[in-house]
């Protein structure tokens, strides 16, 4: 090998080659693994080889500026040392081989020879900012990157350090600088699609060494909370798999050979014992399991050797409630959690599980989607397993259509049975069913457009007394953690001696994502008469933090009915890349017209008011909704209220004293038969409400309300009309 000195870059022949196509190839069994999960880990299965198990890891500390070598089973650090000519670099990752660590520091390229020292050098001319690239949202510059990781082809991709955009690009090692046209004739990056998640950015990423699908936490530009999410690197699109409740400050992420996703924390976790750990993530719940504190202070980075990735195969299958009892699973059967799941190794090769003969390699139960995955190690020729599904944990009166144990057979790196899957069927099971999502208009209903909220757990309780109320008395029967698919299910027994059974489900409200609330009532309930039936659409809205965050931060949308028609009102405390607003008209709730375009105030942290008077409104209902446009043509609606023509008037709503400090005596024109006044925060929830019938004033005490900005909403059987409140105690 030539010596790194003799290349004007830095670089020798030999890494140059290395780095420029994989340094393993994948065989056939790996080209399998493109929907592998891993569940658990090999090593404590006990079928890891000792040199694989003994892996390296590297991480860099940011307030020491240094870069650790550690054995990455104990943690022990080998070496260590101080980096030179660059400062706080908070993305790094390792070429294929293992040789190189190339570092990221904001906008300049580095790397380190680890398998001859652990000092850095620049690549020569590398200085990103300065690059113009071009791509879906036009020419920019970008001059920060938080995220590193190579991926099966030995490309190093990563992914900026900003939100809007979000982007991801692949870098040219021998200029250090952004490969121009890599998505394509003159697209240089590739837009990451975080609508729904507008506050997220990149804080660490990591591919996937057997699927080669892209990992990635993204967290706020200042809030601390952090997501899990697989990021498709063709369209840009975010699946999210779970926000880590664990720990907090999540910075640097890498895999290892057995396929385990590892992460580190670094110095500023909500809870200071968790700084600085280097942590295990179980990919199909993204459940984090801590392991062992790492060398240094703000740790930045995780990067583990991995050369040939262990030769794995996939055996799963899905437990499921098999409803219109046809033996096969389909999309009207119900998925069922928490059951036992078994693999077993098949010594005499029989198909049948023999006691002190057979042994048992591993145990799992099954995820909120009903779902189990095993990856076992593969060697050559053919093995034989028993995957065997543990009755007593089926619901009770609940019997299997199939054996309670399969047989797989695995050869020439290829699974004999694909689904190894168990039904189940009943007469009596009852299913109790919904939703966790998030609530992206604020309005307690669950939309099509709206994202599934993984990582809440629910819970189900056996309601005594059924009155939709969480007694003392009523036993907790059991829980379950939303997947990614956001759907929870119970599955209970009905008994045919009593004439009916009461359930209720309720959120733990400590698992919501970090900064959100629930927008829905945290109580769902369900009465059953009988075996065999369903309830389902027990959603709960989430809104808040960065989940569901929209261009537009909504203050309120009200309007009424005035002497020339009906005239609208809206507000809101911040808007971004918002181009225009649309109102629109609808007399059935159901199609809409366009009436009116009035333009947004694009990017604004200040409160923007906007009006429109509707001078023909129809006779009868009128439903009206604003359509908020961005720059980009992307669109999301406001909520929709309803005028009736047929009757109405200026509502004369007043209040005093405003500002207020305890006390607030609130009084409108006329006499309603239902009228509801409400007390709002600047985000437009309602914090307080009375409902009157026949009256004209209201009292509310505003002791417990902190000083600040609020609305005062009457709202009548005709009318809506709103009003800023200042609270100054």
């Amino acid at each position: 090998m030539a010596k790194i000195s003799e290349y004007p870059n830095g670089l020798s022949n030999t890494q140059i080659a290395t780095d420029n196509k994989p340094h393993f190839v994948y065989r056939s069994i790996q080209d399998l693994m493109k929907n592998a999960l891993v569940g658990f880990t090999l090593l404590m299965m006990g079928i890891i080889s000792t040199a694989h198990a003994q892996q390296i890891c590297y991480s860099i500390a940011d307030y020491e500026n240094k870069v650790y070598k550690f054995n990455q089973s104990t943690g022990s650090v080998i070496d260590s040392k101080s980096l030179s000519s660059l400062s706080s670099p908070e993305a790094s990752t390792l070429n294929l081989a293992g040789d190189t660590l190339w570092i990221l520091n904001a906008d300049e390229l580095h790397y380190i020879p680890v398998s001859t020292t652990l000092s850095n050098y620049k690549i020569s001319g590398s200085n990103i900012s300065s690059q113009q690239i071009s791509g879906s949202s036009g020419n920019m510059y970008c001059s920060d990157f938080d995220a590193m990781s190579v991926d099966k082809n030995g490309d190093i991709w990563a992914g900026s350090s900003s939100n809007n955009p979000c982007i991801l690009v692949v870098l040219d090692r021998s200029t250090g600088n952004v490969k121009e046209d890599y998505f394509g004739s003159g697209v240089d990056y590739l837009v990451v699609d975080n609508s729904a998640y507008t506050s997220l950015r990149f804080d660490a990423m990591a591919f996937d060494p057997l699927t080669n699908e892209l990992y990635a936490n993204m967290n706020g530009l200042s809030q601390n909370y952090d997501y899990l999410f697989k990021i498709n690197t063709t369209n840009g699109a975010m699946t999210l798999v779970r926000q880590f409740s664990e720990m907090s400050d999540v910075e640097g992420m890498g895999f290892d050979a057995s396929g385990d996703l590892l992460v580190t924390t670094g110095a500023n976790a909500t809870n200071g014992s968790h700084d600085n750990k280097l942590w295990k993530i179980d990919l199909t719940t993204g459940v984090a399991s801590e392991m062992f504190g790492v060398g240094g202070s703000d740790v930045e980075t995780c990067d583990c050797v991995i050369g040939d990735p262990i030769p794995t195969v996939e055996i799963s299958g899905t437990v499921f409630f098999d409803t219109n009892k046809d033996s096969t699973y389909t999309s009207v059967d119900h998925e069922n959690t928490g059951i036992t799941i078994s693999l077993i190794r098949d010594v005499n090769t029989n198909g049948t599980y023999e006691s002190g003969t057979d042994t048992v390699v591993t145990t799992t139960t099954t995820h909120a989607d009903g779902s189990y995955y095993f990856r076992v190690e593969y060697g050559s020729g053919s093995e034989r397993y028993l995957v065997q599904v543990d009755t007593s944990d089926l619901p009770d009166g609940a019997t299997l259509n199939s054996d309670d144990i399969l047989a797989v057979t695995v050869s020439n790196g290829e699974v004999s049975v694909e689904n190894n899957n168990f039904g189940f069927e009943s007469d009596i099971l009852n299913a109790f069913s919904g939703f966790a999502y998030g609530d992206s208009d604020n309005d307690a209903t669950f939309d099509s457009w709206e994202p599934l909220i993984a990582g809440v757990q629910v819970l189900l309780y056996e309601d005594n007394d059924c009155d939709g109320v969480i007694d003392s008395n009523d036993d907790i029967l059991d829980s379950t953690i939303v997947g990614s698919d956001g759907k929870y299910i119970f599955l209970q027994n009905f008994d045919n001696q009593q004439s009916n059974m009461c359930y209720i489900t309720a959120v733990d409200v400590s698992t919501l994502p970090t900064g959100s609330s629930l927008t829905t009532d945290n109580i769902e309930t369900a009465n059953f008469t009988s075996g065999g039936t369903e309830d389902a659409n027990n959603n709960f809205g989430i809104w808040g933090g960065a989940i569901a965050a929209l261009p537009v931060e909504w203050l309120y949308f009200d309007g009424r009915i005035v002497e020339q028609g009906i005239q609208l009102d809206w507000g809101t405390a911040s808007e971004e890349n918002n181009s225009h607003f649309v109102v629109q008209r609808s007399s059935e709730n159901d199609v809409w017209e366009d009436l009116y375009e009035i333009a947004g105030a694009g990017n604004s942290v200040e409160v923007s008011q906007y009006t429109f008077t509707d001078n023909n409104p129809k006779i009868g209902a009128n439903y009206y909704r604003i359509k908020q446009v961005d720059f980009d043509g992307q669109f999301e609606y406001s909520k929709v209220i309803m005028f009736d023509q047929r009757t109405g008037g200026d509502l004369g709503l007043n209040f005093y004293p405003n500002p207020a400090q305890n006390d607030l005596m609130i009084n409108w024109e006329g006499r309603s038969p239902n009228s509801s006044v409400q007390l709002l925060d600047m985000s437009g929830k309602v914090l307080e409400q009375k409902d009157y019938a026949g009256s004209n004033n209201a009292y509310l005490s505003l002791n417990s309300y902190p000083n600040g900005i609020y609305f005062i909403r009457l709202e009548t059987n005709t009318s809506v009309q709103t009003k800023k409140l200042v609270v100054k105690n």
